[in-house]
């Protein structure tokens, strides 16, 4: 189960870009078309909510595996150059660019190489990545005990909930299984990177689908109504200790709220308005613009509508 959550994204990438669907793909699923263009029904790493819903993981055992040691500020370069970080120098070339643009260039877009070398993470890069998919795997695309990487000073946050320390998550995912509820679910992660300001912390991409076709003791899902959730790609995160053990993971931050049939939720908050089974309080719902939002968006639209043609006006530059 563990790998068709993680995408096989050299299968995938050949068909963006097609004028059809794409077959299905080891390791991953279809694309679809969407709107006029391929798009992949979208998945959360699925979260918590509040203390109404009591959930639970049934974590899979396996044995630990920590990291060792260091390096020198050239080793960590080799270390980004082998998870496919280009260097400045390189980028630039690669672009072309003259005069304001390249300058604009070097001064905004990020040397990850260079930053990672001033900065280096005890793990490198590729390993810290191994070992945030092997959390994953081994506690099912949550954040469990399995493996013996949950640190004593972690925390789960989500854009709502948390910060919740490693006892009060534990607590409040007890007794569930979300995958008795949701049985196909997928949640499609991919993209994994370690992030050059913080380089003891892999990002990675979430996308997914379900549908509720079990049900479980909780009063949530007593009974299953057959609907099914597909989520926006939302932007997740797992963060180190310098003994491998993980101090913290966030999910559920949607990078395009327009993806997917969440009303653009992310986590647990969206999967539940998909399904039809939405918590009664503002933060688990679609956003509404507020009555005085709505008045400065409009006073804002007569603004920049009268600057505009103050502009057009005015006589060219001789």
């Amino acid at each position: 189960r563990c790998s068709r959550q993680l995408l096989n994204e050299r299968a995938l990438l050949p068909c963006i870009g097609a004028e059809r669907d794409c077959a299905m793909l080891p390791g991953s699923r279809r694309v679809y078309q969407q709107r006029g263009r391929l798009a992949a029904p979208a998945v959360a790493a699925t979260a918590l909510t509040a203390a109404v819903f009591l959930a639970a993981l049934h974590v899979v055992a396996f044995a630990p595996s920590r990291p060792g040691g260091g390096g020198s500020s050239g080793g960590a370069v080799a270390r980004a150059a082998a998870v496919g970080m280009q260097d400045q120098g390189g980028m630039l070339a690669e672009l072309k660019l003259e005069g304001e643009a390249k300058a604009w260039a070097e001064k905004h877009f990020v040397d990850e190489r260079a930053m990672l070398a001033k900065a280096p993470f005890k793990i490198p890069p590729a390993q810290l990545i191994i070992m945030a998919k092997r959390f994953l795997a081994w506690n099912r695309g949550f954040a469990g005990t399995a493996g013996d990487m949950l640190a004593e000073n972690f925390e789960f946050v989500g854009p709502v909930v948390g910060p919740l320390s490693r006892q009060k998550y534990l607590d409040q995912i007890k007794g569930f299984d979300f995958y008795s509820v949701f049985p196909d679910a997928n949640f499609e992660m991919y993209d994994f990177r370690v992030d050059p300001f913080e380089p003891n912390r892999v990002w990675f991409t979430s996308r997914g689908h379900g549908t509720n076709s079990g049900s479980s003791d909780s009063p949530l899902f007593k009974k299953a109504t057959g609907k099914s959730y597909v989520n926006p790609p939302q932007a997740c995160s797992v963060r180190f200790n310098d003994d491998g053990t993980v101090n913290q993971y966030t999910i559920g931050y949607v990078m395009d709220r327009r993806v997917g049939n969440t009303g653009g939720l992310g986590g647990l908050y969206g999967i539940l308005w998909a399904v039809g089974k939405a918590f009664p309080f503002p933060e688990a719902r679609p956003h509404q613009p507020s009555l005085r939002m709505r008045f400065f968006n409009k006073i804002g639209d007569i603004v920049a509508t009268s600057n505009a043609k103050r502009v057009e006006s005015k006589p060219p530059r001789k």
